[in-house]
């Protein structure tokens, strides 16, 4: 019994680490399905239509990193500490750092991301947790797993 605890306290530290390292917070949980909203997933590629779509038919690996950047994109835009205009020149300057061919053309793409989230996506309390995408032969999809705020979740699940 006590091994089991053990682990259990083990695996729950390591979700806690890599949910940080993924911009979550310890208060956060993984959630599978969310009472009364959308799947993230659908959430997802249409809120970053605009990003994706141009790259729907660019290889895989293009197009895992269109839906890595819009998951990141996604969650820094959940936090209502600065303007649109400073947290789509952070991303930017993020994105520099790793390709420094990666530069201005992105900033007013990023720019209307970050607006369309705040406007259109507010009460949204999800944060993705991982985006991936699948491929089976000639189709496409993406696979969220969001996470969202401990407090929001239950509160959904006591409403529903």
């Amino acid at each position: 019994m006590k091994a089991a605890a053990g682990s259990a306290l083990e695996s729950a530290d390591r979700v806690r680490k890599i949910a940080m390292q993924h911009g979550l917070s310890p208060e956060q949980v993984l959630v599978g399905g969310f009472p009364g909203m959308r799947d993230m997933s659908d959430v997802l590629i249409e809120w970053a239509a605009p990003l994706l779509e141009p790259l729907k038919d660019a290889s895989m690996q293009g197009f895992q990193n269109a839906v890595s950047l819009a998951s990141f994109i996604w969650n820094a835009a959940s936090r209502p500490e600065r303007t649109a205009p400073e947290v789509a020149a952070a991303i930017v300057q993020r994105l520099r750092e790793i390709d420094a061919s990666l530069g201005d053309g992105l900033l007013p793409m990023i720019e209307q991301l970050v607006t369309g989230r705040r406007r259109d996506y507010a009460t949204d309390p999800r944060r993705i947790w991982k985006a991936e995408v699948l491929e089976r032969g000639s189709v496409r999809w993406v696979d969220v797993v969001p996470a969202a705020p401990r407090s929001t979740r239950e509160g959904a699940a006591r409403s529903s």
